[in-house]
């Protein structure tokens, strides 16, 4: 006897019992019938299925399927030449009668039938991961950003469009290397809503410059970072980079030893494009941090000098800047060194005077740093620290981190026996920051008493955007005629981000059918470019102009590309186009050298002659945006490039209904490429947004109209940047009992087309200078507004009231000034 490998069950001397034998049967039968269901993959499987069929429909001649109806009945042993069965062998309810061979080829089969179906498997695995998919469709919680229009001129508004972020979340709005944009809101934060899309205008300043722009947009909660390209046109020709610094020599002073000197300086880019750098030492007493950087328009840096453990004398040293346009800049430093005046009172030394740390946007915080302070007196000495907040150094970024925790130190207080030391231990938290180049200050303090100088160490922490890459360019625009040869592809070179330090997946989204991307996905690496082709496959589409955008996904990280397809109508025979054809003709096919197509049908010609003769007329842009302040001078008009991308001579004309919209001139030829100027007269507007249409018409040399298209011109007329100081007035009053009222606190904020940062100043009349004292007479505002406190002073007035003016005017970055008067009466009583 033996035992049945499947159940357990005891056999005769086969394998299987008598039942697993009939359930395996019937288990081939089914996947039999599920491979059925399958294309022939080629003739010799298929061959190969029909013949293990009918070798099955023979071995299942034997079988007699159960029933709820059949008895258990004996069979003769005469009909298969074996001894015959007992009653035991029915006692399942079945009976079954096979020999040794026929189960040999039975279970051959079953073998046979899994290998095949393995083959199977295994190519229609390959074919998925073959398969060209020309639409993906985009996860929903990929956030996405998009720019309307995409090629744009200095002045001009751009609409940014949100989806896909989290709904109701705050995201900053920023451009190229962490530079500050202007939004037709108060801050660069934007407010999501509960759909997870939103809608703001950015203007296009002037010192953008000429080139290819990238606008970010982070969720401060997820990190998460959309980018969308923005062409910009008409601002003449762009600059090279150019390193320049605020100062070539630096005095730090003279001072004891052991302490610390920092000065501030500022590096400049008086070209245009972007500069990375970095610095050297000659001396270890000089510092600066951070020690290498990148920016566009400025970075400030910190230069520091240790004076411990140098004895009193003058020391000289130089750090050099590095630039990555090959120019390098020496700034000199000096340094006097005196010994200490009170040596056997207890002091503070700290080392070393800077700490700069790096971090990636959105990944864990960098390791902490130390630094040592030391008390080198006589005296025992208590001594605590305080940190400021961040401070923004690139391009005067709009700060939205003033108020942020963003240090610890550990320990942040304790006392110092003399000769004794102590490592502070400093973490920074720049998972709560974004991308930028932060810097601060960490001041150590000590006992009153002593009278201690305070020492200070500066900190500095870059902060990384995430690997991204870039293409090329923002936009891609491709022009045919209906029913004809698909336009050729065209090729994106994807560069990888600035930030990007390691390989990184990335993969492409097209939500429409006409458009396709190969490769649509790989592996981006710091030191090398990746090229894809875009491909156009119009179909059915009908005449007219259809835009889509290609999203690139990398890492926590999304790009926009847009893409414009402009069908013009299909030609008639003699090569002019046919206007009234709504549909395209079928698009024809490339021919084999000698014959008819393979399939022997017949195919469309096409006039190759009309093609290339045929007149194509293009606008770029197709929208145009205006942007002034009430009362102010017309903006600069702005360009219309009018291109004929086909043969022969083009005659347009020009109108429009809008009274304020001015043409340069509304009629032309056009051979190759011409612009037309499109200026604005705002004169009796009032303040409100104004939308504004120009229709071209073009006809070519035989007087048949081409195209017909429209410009929309759009005209946000703003109020001007005004001050609003609240309260207007103050009033105080004194006694001989209370000579000494509370201060009182003035907010400062601004209202209308502001440029930020605004400086503001206060002045004062004469007749209040000498009781009336504001706790600041200048400041400035990046946009989260400004306070300050007015105290009076009345020692020595005599009972009665007094009044004074106080005149706080801002000037905003653009040069715009508004001034506003506060009143101030005190009153002194008996």
């Amino acid at each position: 006897m033996r035992i049945c490998l499947r159940c357990g069950e005891e056999t005769s001397d086969t394998v299987f019992c008598d039942m697993c034998q009939v359930e395996l049967y019937q288990s081939s039968l089914q996947q039999k019938n599920t491979y059925d269901t399958l294309p022939a993959v080629t003739n010799s499987s298929g061959t190969a299925l029909s013949a293990l069929q009918e070798r099955l429909e023979e071995l299942s001649e034997g079988i007699e399927a159960p029933s709820s109806v059949m008895q258990p009945r004996h069979r003769s042993a005469k009909q298969d030449g074996v001894e015959a069965t007992t009653q035991s062998a029915y006692q399942r309810g079945w009976r079954f009668k096979l020999s040794k061979r026929r189960w040999r080829w039975y279970f051959g089969a079953l073998v046979l039938l899994a290998i095949l179906g393995l083959g199977i498997d295994g190519l229609l695995i390959l074919l998925g991961f073959t398969h060209h998919q020309s639409t993906r469709v985009l996860p929903a919680d990929q956030p996405v950003l998009s720019l309307q229009p995409a090629q744009a001129v200095a002045g001009q508004l751009a609409l940014i469009h949100f989806s896909h972020f989290q709904p109701s979340s705050h995201v900053f709005v920023n451009r190229d290397i962490e530079q500050q944009v202007r939004l037709d809101q108060v801050t660069p934060v934007v407010s999501v809503g509960k759909d997870g899309a939103a809608d703001v205008h950015v203007l296009i300043g002037d010192d953008w410059g000429a080139g290819m722009h990238f606008l970010q947009a982070e969720d401060l909660q997820t990190h998460y970072t959309a980018s969308a390209a923005v062409q910009i046109i008409g601002s003449g020709p762009a600059l090279p980079p150019q390193l320049q610094v605020s100062k070539n020599s630096i005095n730090m002073g003279s001072d004891e030893v052991d302490s610390n000197s920092f000065q501030a300086l500022t590096l400049q880019n008086s070209g245009g494009g972007t500069i990375s750098w970095s610095s050297v030492s000659d001396q270890s007493w000089l510092q600066c941090t951070p020690q290498q950087g990148l920016f566009s328009q400025q970075q400030e840096i910190t230069i520091a000098t240790s004076r411990t453990g140098l004895v009193a004398g003058s020391y000289h040293g130089q750090i050099t800047l590095i630039a990555s346009t090959g120019v390098k800049l020496g700034i000199q430093v000096i340094m006097q060194v005196q010994p200490h005046s009170q040596p056997l009172n207890g002091f503070l030394a700290v080392t070393p005077p800077v700490r700069a740390f790096t971090a990636n946007d959105g990944e864990a915080d960098p390791l902490s740093q130390t630094v040592t302070i030391k008390n080198p007196g006589l005296q025992s000495l208590h001594w605590s620290a305080s940190s400021s907040a961040p401070t923004v150094t690139t391009d005067l970024q709009f700060n939205i981190f003033a108020s942020t925790h963003w240090l610890d130190l550990q320990p942040d207080s304790g006392t110092l026996a003399p000769g004794a030391s102590v490592a502070i231990h400093i973490q920074v938290h720049s998972h709560l920051l974004l991308p930028a180049l932060y810097s601060g200050t960490i001041i150590f303090s000590g006992d009153q008493k002593l009278t201690l100088k305070p020492e200070a160490v500066a900190i500095s922490l870059n902060l990384q955007p995430r690997c991204g890459l870039t293409p090329e360019t923002g936009t891609l625009s491709f022009v045919m005629n209906a029913g004809q040869k698909q336009p050729a592809s065209k090729s994106i070179t994807l560069q990888p981000g600035l930030a990007c330090q390691s390989a990184s997946a990335w993969q492409a989204f097209v939500p429409v059918d006409w458009l396709s991307l190969a490769p649509a996905d790989g592996i981006l690496t710091p030191t090398q470019n990746v090229q894809t082709f875009v491909n156009i496959n119009s179909g059915t589409l009908a005449t007219g102009v259809y835009h889509a955008s290609i999203v690139f996904l990398t890492n926590h990280r999304s790009q926009t590309l847009e893409v414009q397809l402009t069908i013009t109508p299909p030609l008639t025979g003699s090569g002019t186009p046919d206007t009234s054809a709504r549909q395209p003709t079928p698009v024809a096919r490339e021919q084999p050298d000698g014959g008819g197509p393979p399939d022997g049908t017949a195919q469309p010609t096409v006039n190759n002659t009309a093609t290339t003769n045929q007149a194509v007329f293009e606008i770029a842009p197709t929208a145009l945006s205006f942007h002034m302040d009430q009362g102010q001078s017309n903006p600069e008009p702005q360009l219309l490039l009018l291109n004929n991308d086909g043969g022969g001579s083009i005659h347009w004309q020009a109108s429009t209904r809008a009274s304020w919209i001015t043409l340069a001139t509304n009629t032309g030829d056009l051979q190759t490429s011409q612009t037309l100027s499109v200026g604005i007269t705002a004169s009796g507007l009032e303040t409100g947004s104004y939308t504004g249409q120009i229709t071209f018409a073009a006809l070519d040399e035989t007087g048949a109209t081409i195209t017909n298209q429209t410009i929309t011109v759009t005209l946000q007329l703003l109020t001007p940047c005004s001050l609003q100081v609240t309260p207007t007035s103050l009033a105080f009053n004194a006694s001989l009992l209370q000579p000494n009222p509370a201060d009182k606190k003035l907010t400062l904020t601004e209202t209308g087309d502001c440029g930020r940062p605004i400086t503001w100043s206060l002045s004062q009349d004469s007749a209040s200078q000498a009781w009336l004292v504001p706790s600041a007479t200048t400041g400035s505002d990046t946009g989260m507004g400004a306070s300050l406190t007015v105290h009076v002073k009345t020692s020595g007035m005599v009972l009665g009231t007094y009044k004074g003016q106080m005149t706080l005017t801002a000037t905003d970055r653009n040069g715009q000034a508004s001034s506003q008067i506060v009143t101030v009466t005190l009153t002194v009583i008996g």
